[in-house]
């Protein structure tokens, strides 16, 4: 329980939803209102100052709409991206759509980073009457009740949780930042991709690779003798994810799929944004690879890591792209067309030069990573401490 008593929340709080958005570009053109749509609020998921939105109405576009102001909270209450909870408050005023139920807060008794960090905690789909239709309604998210304490001891809390909070998105960025250097380093070792500016000699990836296999077409489990990787064990980054595995019993098949330390997985077959993923399998433990996957096995004159620094640079992800760009559906790369994509072949030398400077920029990911654990450990324990009945 508890240990505070609980109001619903249409009687803290202003609960209401943005407009319809304008259709039609001559009311965005030379535009400088923002209006806050779904995709902003989703693409930093959890954030208490949104000041990123990437729409702006004119004059025009903004007749008849509503302003919320700065401080007012945002959540999907429609669409896709409603049962992905994510949860924002507004840095600025703006106009926002009518996929968005908006929350102003009553400031005297209810503040709104407390009410924030409060319906972080709750999902979407235990209040949504049908899991299969995403949607939320007004009356619904005005009837949540919420813990109330004394406002002063509100703020506190709320500024212990955004100090945790802070300290976690700074740790983020320092190791994306990481990524960061490691792709410029690329580009200052080996030069830009297609491009050759360093004037290595260019070859087609069939040139470097000893094998190439397809995974396996049988379905994997939550049991079985052996841990199978999928499609969304490799990260859009190239980064491996090793968190959600299933498992697989090939019995004699075993062998054929085995990866080795060192063997480069591609994913062939996905939505045309995330087609070409490319990860780096680094471990020494058994495990197999599924159908979606395609194996490749480099010849000793090109190193895994270069290769999957390659295979994961913007100029590589745009090729993807647009190879596929006029599929409906998912998108598809064989193992033919995946050895006929150019690449050049820098001197060895070179590479295990590279190679050393990225392995020692991996092991301070691995630091960061031990302090983003902590730290959302820590964040995650302040949460049920303060909410979690």
């Amino acid at each position: 329980m508890t240990r505070w008593p609980k109001v619903k929340l249409k009687d803290v709080a202003i609960v209401s939803s943005g407009n319809s958005a304008p259709q039609g570009d001559e009311f965005f053109i030379n535009g400088k209102y923002p209006f806050c749509r779904t995709s902003d609020v989703g693409a930093v998921h959890l954030s208490p100052n949104l000041t990123e939105i990437k729409d702006k109405l004119n004059e025009r576009g903004i007749k008849g709409l509503a302003l919320f102001p700065k401080g007012t909270i945002l959540i999907p209450k429609s669409g896709a991206s409603t049962f992905l909870n994510h949860r924002a408050i507004l840095g600025l005023d703006s106009y926002v759509s009518s996929h968005l139920a908006t929350i102003q807060t009553n400031e005297i008794v209810l503040f709104n980073l407390w009410a924030y960090y409060f319906l972080v905690t709750i999902d979407a789909k235990m209040l949504s009457p049908d899991s299969d239709y995403p949607t939320l309604k007004l009356s619904t998210i005005s009837n949540i009740e919420i813990p109330l304490p004394l406002i002063e001891e509100q703020k506190k809390i709320a500024a212990r949780l955004d100090a945790v909070s802070e300290l976690l998105e700074k740790q983020k960025q320092l190791l994306a930042e990481q990524d960061t250097l490691i792709q410029s380093l690329f580009y200052d070792t080996f030069g830009i991709p297609f491009k050759n500016d360093k004037n290595f000699k260019m070859l087609s990836i069939e040139d470097i690779v000893s094998d190439v296999q397809y995974g396996t077409s049988k379905k994997a489990d939550t049991s079985g003798s052996t841990p199978i990787l999928r499609m969304n064990n490799i990260k859009y980054s190239g980064e491996m994810d090793y968190s959600d595995l299933k498992f697989i019993d090939l019995g004699e098949e075993t062998s054929k799929y085995l990866l080795k330390k060192g063997d480069i997985l591609f994913n062939r077959t996905n939505s045309k944004e995330l087609v070409g993923k490319t990860g780096l399998y680094n471990f020494d433990s058994p495990m197999v690879y599924a159908g979606y996957l395609i194996r490749v096995r480099l010849k000793d004159n090109f190193l895994p890591i270069c290769f999957s620094v390659y295979m994961n640079t913007p100029y590589l992800k745009a090729f993807f792209l647009e190879k596929c760009k006029s599929i409906v559906g998912m998108a598809n790369i064989n193992a033919k067309e995946l050895q006929k994509i150019p690449i050049y072949l820098p001197p060895l030398e070179l590479q295990e030069k590279f190679a050393a400077i990225v392995e020692q920029i991996e092991s301070e990911k691995s630091k960061i990573k031990s302090a983003i654990a902590e730290t959302q450990a820590l964040f995650n324990a302040l949460m049920v401490e303060y909410f979690e009945e």
